[in-house]
């Protein structure tokens, strides 16, 4: 795979060690381009908190910040995100990040089935 948009639920599942870590892991090794955007790692961040406390956060998210290219929104995504949104019945920050890795010639990485179907997606199962 040639760039990745990773979404937040992957980054959350592979810093927790869950299931499919290890599968995700593998795909990072593989891209040629890492990205993620700002909200994403707003939502890691926030998560991580809640799991491992603040100081393990502030540290994950700033190995994130280091190891991709961090995106964020402009006009013009918002204007993508609010007709993907209308499109595919997205939550907010969801057609923000899909948005995102559109504009950029990303496939979407992500666990989160609301992107079943979506062009451009590799949902891991």
């Amino acid at each position: 795979m040639d760039k990745i948009f990773v979404d937040s639920c992957c980054w959350i599942a592979l810093y927790k060690g869950e299931k499919k870590a290890e599968e995700i892991a593998g795909e990072l090794e593989r891209a040629g381009s890492i990205l993620t955007g700002s909200l994403n790692l707003l939502e890691v961040a926030y998560r991580m908190e809640e799991a491992c406390g603040t100081r393990v956060a502030r540290t994950i998210a700033a190995t994130i910040a280091q190891k991709t290219e961090l995106s964020d929104f402009s006009i013009s995504i918002l204007e993508d995100a609010l007709n993907l949104r209308r499109k595919h019945s997205l939550a907010t920050v969801d057609a923000v990040t899909l948005a995102l890795a559109m504009q950029s010639g990303s496939t979407l990485l992500t666990l989160d089935r609301d992107y079943e179907g979506i062009p451009g997606v590799q949902l891991l199962k």
